[in-house]
């Protein structure tokens, strides 16, 4: 049985337990028709407070999902809200950690279940204004265990990807849309988070590619986390966009619920502080190019306070500037390059930076970087699956350096050093149109204590070894008949 499915659609979905794979398709069977315009693309990210961080789903805003297809259930009620202008959606996930033996304390695991609802509402459609959309999303995450997985691991790559989530419920985004000039202009303001625009996951699986830098340094915070932002992106061309945004975000967001006024800074944390993005974003029309390419890339600064990655409190900062680009480019169809062929089995690479130009920065990390490929339709009769092989860096500068050493108290001499390294196997295998499973084995080198806070200590070596991560993604919607996700043939 072939199984097919809308990319953007399942990157939609599987942000809810990882970081998003680069919006819309990887392939060329995903179509807008079939994609929920939410953006409900969650990355997850580590906290500030007992572990350190973690960032993308992002995603950019998809068009309207399709009518729901002729099915049981609630197919008739879908229909209903469709025509009405409203998109609903309902989506569950679980995901499992472990590090049989990488980091500072191996056979450690983490599990979290998470649940996100919310709605897409046309208001054009519905009969009300003229290009306005409402964006809504809820999430629930009703069990986790583990919370201190990525402080056992230590490393930034093993340790950081999990969610470090100690609250049950989060707003992910509430935001009124204008679209305007025949829909080339977008004006969004409300509760949202930069990674639902900004820093696409590339990788095949986005927990093998979290972005320490963007969540973590640039206070981007993960997308369950929403602070108050003003967005407009224009389309000078179909295929290339200028964007800039302004975002309210905390340091300590996981202790966030999203409903926070967020204008004041008397919080407990002490913690807000304001993102600023400027980007341009080119995205070849994969209808007339049978080989295409995606270029991301952006500039942002944060006014943020942050305590010094050596001295701590005792030595506060102010703002940060950085940079990131990305990139993706198919380079080998096995048809030859045929633009009918609705699933083609492809080979793509890929790569990201993301560098904050200033000396000292927040928690002592100033780089991370990946690069991959992606085999996608490997299999005739597996139209949907994707895999990939990805290597990430992360670069600590040398205050970073000199505080990540002081926290080890062993009597080895181990010294971090500054670059840290690691490979992963990574796959995504839809079981059917509405269940989808992902994998991630990954070997580091050079693994660090990154994830500790200042003050912690440890006496044990990190140790280069194995990590693993697996989720798996229910569309609930889709199941019940509420959307239909299947892209056109």
């Amino acid at each position: 049985m072939k199984f097919t499915y809308s990319k953007t659609a399942l990157a939609c979905a599987l942000a809810l337990s990882a970081n998003l794979v680069w919006a819309e398709e990887i392939t060329a069977a995903s179509a807008p028709a079939a994609v929920s315009e939410s953006g409900e693309v969650l990355r997850y990210a580590e906290a500030d407070t007992k572990r350190l961080p973690e960032n993308a789903p992002a995603a950019a805003n998809a068009a309207e999902a399709a009518a729901p297809a002729a099915n049981p259930n609630l197919s008739a009620v879908g229909r209903a809200l469709n025509d009405n202008g409203i998109t609903p959606h309902l989506i569950a996930a679980y995901s499992y950690f472990t590090n049989p033996s990488a980091g500072i304390d191996t056979h450690k695991n983490e599990q979290l279940a998470m649940i996100i609802a919310g709605a897409d509402i046309n208001l054009q459609k519905a009969g009300l204004v003229k290009g306005g959309h409402i964006h809504f999303s809820q999430m629930w995450v009703p069990y986790i265990e583990g919370l201190d997985y990525g402080n056992d691991v230590g490393s930034v790559l093993a340790g950081h990807p999990p969610p470090y989530i100690p609250r049950v419920s989060h707003l992910a985004r509430f935001t009124y849309e204008q679209r305007l000039l025949d829909d080339k202009l977008s004006i969004e303001l409300g509760k949202s988070n930069p990674g639902n625009f900004y820093g696409k996951s590339l990788c095949a699986y986005e927990l093998a590619c979290v972005n320490p830098v963007l969540l973590k340094v640039a206070h981007f915070s993960a997308p369950p986390y929403a602070g108050w932002s003003a967005r407009a992106a224009y389309k000078i061309t179909p295929e290339l966009e200028a964007s800039g945004g302004w975002w309210r975000t905390y340091q300590a967001f996981p202790f966030t619920n999203g409903w926070e006024k967020g204008w004041d800074n008397t919080r407990i944390y002490n913690d807000e502080g304001n993102v600023y993005i400027a980007g341009m974003n080119y995205k070849a029309d994969r209808s007339r190019n049978a080989y295409p390419l995606e270029l991301e890339s952006f500039l942002m600064h944060t006014d943020h306070k942050f305590p010094h990655p050596y001295y701590g409190r005792a030595q506060m900062e102010q703002g940060m500037t950085g940079i990131h680009v990305g990139a993706r480019k198919v380079v080998w169809r096995k048809d030859g390059g045929n633009l009918s062929a609705p699933h083609p089995t492809t080979l793509s690479v890929y790569g990201s930076l993301s560098h904050m130009f200033n000396p000292t920065v927040f928690s002592g990390l100033k780089t991370y970087a990946n690069a991959g490929v992606l085999w996608t339709a490997p299999f005739a009769n597996r139209p949907g699956d994707t895999l990939g092989l990805n290597f990430s860096m992360a670069r600590f500068s040398r205050d970073g350096q000199r505080a990540m050493a002081e926290r080890y108290t062993g009597s080895d001499g181990w010294q971090p050093k500054r670059n840290e390294f690691q490979v992963s196997l990574d796959a995504t295998v839809p079981i059917n149109r509405s269940v989808i499973f992902q994998l991630s084995a990954a070997r580091t080198w050079n693994g660090s204590n990154w994830m500790l806070q200042q003050g912690q200590t440890h006496a044990d070596r990190p140790k280069n070894g194995l990590s693993l991560s697996a989720g798996i993604t229910i569309l609930l919607d889709q199941v019940m008949g509420l959307v239909d996700r299947t892209p056109p043939q």
